[in-house]
């Protein structure tokens, strides 16, 4: 679509001057036909603002989607939090990572502390391995100067002279190195106490997260719960056969053992999930998968096992 038959059609719309003219931006700057669709959406201007300037930072569409997406017709973040977003990834933060930092709950400007915090956390880890390196290099010119000192005591034993201007420069670097590895093995007890809080603060987050969908579930379950037992009872009652209460006993057992996969699967390596995945594909029946599953195989033996099964398979069939 031209340039001009696009922006006309998006004004006749009802779109108003200042959604024009980020339009016409992103246009300019050259976006693709799908990002432009996607940009044309009945957003408000300032999501739109942080939708193109995602796009400019190098952001793909499906990048955007992640900050921009909706639930019933209404937008999961704000336009302040979609910019915490942008902000985090244009200071080189992986989206992935963002995604799990940058929660709906958090308002826009816990958010930009919590990206401050990171970015100051991979700091003091690069400031750390620097300072552990210097240190490693003093107390080897330490262990040096030590050597150099035996030599000179020696010396001085055989020939009666001493060096004592030597020895007193060596008892300087000795105290510059201890005064030195004073101030690293502070500075890593206050990565490590920072690293504790922050490994605190995730442990909370996640364990809301749990609680958040146990309660959720239990919601779901009661309703059900509720059923099955009333209508077990009526059906009790007419002396009738039981199979509503068969199919609610099926229900709830399926999802126990979905419950149960995920939470195997959620310990397994990728690797290992790959083969699964490969596994499924082929065929292969999940009581089959899960045979090598759950005995903790590595990659490699998880391949093996797959490969084996398939063999199987296809001898039993052919």
């Amino acid at each position: 679509m031209e340039s001009e038959e696009r922006l006309r059609i998006f004004e006749e719309n009802g779109a108003n001057a200042n959604a024009v003219y980020l339009l016409k931006e992103a246009i300019e700057y050259g976006l693709t036909e799908e990002e432009l669709d996607y940009l044309e959406q009945p957003w408000t201007t300032q999501v739109m603002k942080w939708i193109l300037e995602g796009l400019r930072s190098g952001m793909t569409l499906e990048q955007v989607r992640i900050f921009s997406e909706t639930q019933n017709g209404k937008s999961v973040f704000n336009a302040a939090q979609m910019g915490q977003y942008v902000a985090g990834f244009q200071e080189g933060i992986p989206m992935e990572e963002l995604r799990d930092l940058l929660l709906p709950e958090f308002n826009a400007r816990t958010m930009g502390e919590l990206i401050k915090h990171y970015l100051e956390g991979k700091k003091g880890k690069s400031e750390w391995k620097q300072d552990r390196i210097d240190l490693i290099k003093t107390l080897e010119m330490v262990q040096e100067q030590y050597e150099r000192l035996g030599i000179i005591e020696k010396s001085y034993q055989d020939s009666q002279k001493s060096s004592q201007e030597f020895i007193q420069y060596l008892q300087k670097e000795l105290e510059y190195a201890r005064e030195k590895e004073k101030r690293l093995l502070d500075t890593l007890e206050e990565i490590k106490q920072e690293n504790q809080k922050l490994s605190f603060f995730f442990q909370k987050q996640q364990q809301s997260e749990v609680d958040t969908m146990d309660k959720t579930e239990k919601q779901m379950e009661e309703p059900l719960k509720e059923q099955w037992i009333e209508l077990n009872e009526k059906e009790s009652e007419k002396g009738g056969n039981h199979s509503v209460t068969i199919y609610l006993q099926k229900l709830f057992h399926k999802r126990s053992e979905e419950e149960q996969l995920i939470r195997l699967f959620g310990k397994l390596p990728e690797e290992n999930l790959e083969q699964i995945r490969l596994g499924i594909e082929h065929g292969l029946s999940m009581k089959e998968v899960m045979q090598f599953a759950r005995i903790g195989l590595s990659a490699k033996q998880a391949e093996q096992s797959r490969l084996i099964l398939e063999l199987r398979k296809q001898k039993r069939e052919g």
